[in-house]
C-alpha cells in the first residue's frame, strides 16, 4: 500500500499554507499555551547569523507527556481534535504553524521538572519526528512547554527590535481580554499590552 502524501514534498508544500506571516503563526502557539492554561507566557527573538532568526515560546501551563509531546507534532495529533474553545481544531496548529516560519523545531515538555519529554522535525534531514521521553533539560517552570524554532527562513524583517514591535501590537490584539483577564506574555522580557482597536475597552491603543 502506498503512502497518500509523499512526506518531504508533503512538509515543504505545508509550509506555504495556512498563515499570512510571523504574528499569525505565533499566534497559534500562544493560543495552544493558553488552552494548556497558562498564565505566563514567554516569547523571546534573537537572530543567530545575517539571515535567520531562532524564535522560542514558553509557557507554564499543564504541560504534556512523552505520548502527547510526540503526538502533538504529528499533522492532526492533537488530543483536543474539534475542540472549538481555541483558535485551531483539528490539532494542525503547532506543526503547521512552526514549519511555515523555520525549517526545523523542537518541543519540550514537562508536568514535572523531573521528567521532560522532548519531540522535534528537522525537514532537511527527512520528514520523521524525532522523540527522546528524558531529554537533559533545565525546566524553568513546575509544569510547561517550550516550543523552539530554528532556521527561520521567512520573517519579512531583518530586525530583532522591528520582530518585537510588530508581534507585541498584533499579539496585544489578538489576545487582549486573556492579558485584561491577568495572563502575562512577554516579547524579550517586555510586556506586551492590550490593543483594544475599536476602543470598546478599557485597554490602550498603542501606534
Amino acid at each position: 500500500m502506498e503512502n497518500i502524501v509523499v512526506p518531504v514534498h508533503f512538509l515543504e508544500a505545508m509550509r506555504d499554507s495556512g498563515y499570512k506571516g510571523l504574528s499569525s503563526a505565533i499566534s497559534e502557539l500562544v493560543d495552544n499555551s493558553l488552552q494548556a492554561k497558562a498564565r505566563r507566557i514567554q516569547i523571546r527573538v534573537q537572530k543567530v547569523d545575517d539571515q535567520k532568526f531562532e524564535i522560542e515560546v514558553l509557557d507554564d501551563g499543564i504541560g504534556m507527556t512523552a505520548k502527547e509531546t510526540f503526538e502533538s507534532l504529528r499533522f492532526g495529533g492533537s488530543s483536543r481534535f474539534d475542540d472549538r474553545s481555541g483558535l485551531g481544531r483539528f490539532g494542525m496548529g503547532l506543526p503547521n504553524s512552526s514549519l511555515s516560519q523555520s525549517r526545523s523545531f523542537v518541543v519540550y515538555s514537562w508536568k514535572s521538572p523531573a521528567s521532560v519529554s522532548c519531540a522535534s522535525i528537522d525537514i532537511d534531514s527527512g520528514a520523521s519526528i524525532k522523540s527522546d521521553q528524558n531529554v537533559r533539560f533545565d525546566a524553568p517552570t513546575n509544569s510547561g512547554t517550550l516550543v523552539r524554532w530554528s532556521k527561520c527562513d521567512r520573517l519579512s524583517y531583518k530586525k530583532v527590535e522591528t520582530v518585537i514591535r510588530h508581534l507585541s501590537l498584533d499579539i496585544g490584539r489578538v489576545f487582549r481580554h486573556f492579558i485584561q483577564d491577568g495572563v502575562l506574555i512577554l516579547i524579550n522580557g517586555g510586556r506586551v499590552q492590550p490593543l483594544d482597536p475599536l476602543f470598546l475597552g478599557s485597554a490602550p491603543f498603542f501606534l
